[in-house]
């Protein structure tokens, strides 16, 4: 019997283990993983000998460790393994019912019980777990990492710590059927308020997400507005400035004087001509970016910087009508790449700045490079708060955008610094339905 228990707990913390990987989203399958795994949950039988069902907070504790050596985040591990246990929890009752009608307890010895049990619990678990995890992305874009997911996640961990004390209970005052009966409809009345609350709490934070996006957009078309006003005041001038130069030609003309009007294209319109076409033609590809917030905060960047004198260059491989992120989080980051980048040239007084977006069947990754000087630090210690090549008090820039891109699970940042470049390459996934 004490063999079965054992099994029975080291099968438990197998399946909890799986779980909050699936409703986290990422499940560590190495072999140093499975033998702590292995090790954890058969340990976890010995102390379930000793202390009863007091050990499922053994269970608890060991699977958030776990969790939280791979996600190193705090508040949705508690979320992972709040939603996790609350699964194997219901579902071990509707086990229990099942084993119950079928009589499996009667008619099969112990070892086999518990692998049925288990069984139906990790096929059950599983199937939810999933569905829960897809049912979190549609409604959180950026899943438990976000300030909403925070919420859901303490209430979540909260919801399965009441369910422990029903549990406890249920052992002090011994488990019938009819308490096991009791537990099940209590358990399943709080989760369906939980979901009910979830879902009128998702609900107006998808309208509140809306009315942030509307700003963004608005914010967005107020930029390119602004930049378009630019161009045309550009262009007046360009028209006055053309007639200025159509005048200035007269009098080479009228004295017929080839040589001196050579030499005045020469020096003159063909240095502004190249340097007019060169520009423009730098950016072309901003017309194949069709998100607004992106494409208006590009194009204010990158003309700015040429407006300084500065070669600023931009290249996107096809049309791009979708990125995979809060535009809030993204116009951002971009901003303290491009941004940062255009501050250290001006310092240096010259090189050149590169943008690039390219598009892949499932993700885009967005590059921003620039000429450096050589005492640029390691890019860890320019991610850390307060540090900066840039003098007192500045180099926040970096380190928020760390904390900016923690809230997204589909993002990964990968800085390299080489041959007295200084480059930025951020890619982003399609979020999973």
């Amino acid at each position: 019997m004490k063999e079965a228990l054992s099994v029975l707990v080291l099968l438990q913390f197998i399946v909890g283990y799986i779980c909050v990987g699936l409703i986290a989203g990422k499940i560590n399958k190495s072999f140093f993983r499975i033998v702590a795994v292995l090790l954890l949950g058969g340990l976890g039988g010995f102390l379930y000998q000793l202390i009863g069902v007091y050990g499922a907070l053994y269970l608890l504790c060991g699977n958030f460790i776990l969790a939280y050596i791979d996600l190193k985040k705090f508040i949705p591990v508690m979320g992972s393994l709040g939603i996790a246990m609350i699964f194997n929890l219901l579902f071990d009752h509707v086990a229990s019912m099942i084993d119950i009608f079928l009589g499996v307890p009667s008619n099969f010895s112990p070892m086999v019980y518990i692998l049925i049990h288990q069984g139906i619990v990790f096929i059950l678990s599983t199937i939810f777990c999933i569905l829960a995890r897809k049912l979190l992305l549609r409604r959180l874009p950026q899943g438990l990492a976000s300030k909403e997911g925070h919420v859901v996640s303490l209430l979540c961990f909260f919801t399965y710590a009441v369910y422990l004390v029903c549990i406890f209970l249920g052992v002090g005052l011994g488990n019938t059927i009819q308490l096991i009966q009791l537990n099940l409809l209590f358990f399943s009345m709080y989760l369906v308020f939980m979901l009910v609350s979830f879902s009128f709490y998702s609900r107006s934070l998808r309208k509140e997400y809306q009315v942030k996006e509307k700003e963004v957009e608005y914010q967005a078309m107020h930029r390119y507005t602004s930049e378009i006003e630019t161009q045309y005041a550009q262009m007046r001038k360009f028209r006055h400035d053309y007639q200025n130069i159509l005048s200035s030609l007269d009098s080479y003309i009228e004295e017929k004087d080839l040589s001196g009007l050579s030499e005045y294209y020469r020096s003159t319109l063909q240095r502004s001509s190249k340097s007019i076409s060169e520009n423009n033609f730098k950016l072309d590809d901003l017309s194949k970016i069709e998100v607004k917030a992106v494409k208006s905060l590009l194009a204010s960047k990158l003309i700015y910087a040429q407006e300084q004198g500065l070669d600023a260059s931009f290249e996107a491989s096809e049309r791009v009508t979708e990125i995979w992120l809060d535009p809030l989080i993204l116009v951002r980051v971009l901003g303290i790449f491009l941004d940062n980048a255009i501050e250290e040239l001006d310092r240096l007084g010259s090189g050149s700045l590169k943008t690039a977006v390219i598009k892949y069947p499932n993700s885009v990754q967005i590059i921003v490079e620039n000429t450096c000087g050589e005492k640029v630090g390691h890019y860890r210690e320019l991610r850390q708060a307060g540090y900066s090549t840039k003098g007192e008090g500045r180099g926040l820039g970096l380190s928020n955008v760390d904390e900016l891109l923690g809230s997204a699970s589909n993002t990964t940042l990968e800085t390299v610094i080489e041959k007295e470049r200084f480059t930025q390459i951020l890619y982003i996934s399609e979020i999973e339905e």
